[in-house]
């Protein structure tokens, strides 16, 4: 489990950060990121457009497909 930290400013905040944006290997570790995540929780969705139903009728489909 991820512990909750406050911050009092922005500075704390910032001072905190494990990369700096300014890394050169920034890109990289976002690419490993994502590429872990896609892994471990890949996506069941099928290619196509969606409309959700926010109301939630009995008889609709939360999500339906055109």
């Amino acid at each position: 489990m991820m512990p909750v930290k406050k911050f009092r400013s922005i500075e704390e905040a910032e001072a905190s950060c494990w990369l700096d944006k300014n890394d050169p290997n920034l890109l990289r570790i976002i690419s490993a990121l994502w590429h872990f995540s896609h892994v471990t929780a890949p996506q069941h969705w099928t290619p196509g457009v969606y409309r959700f139903d926010p109301l939630g009728n009995p008889g609709v489909p939360q999500l339906q497909r055109y």
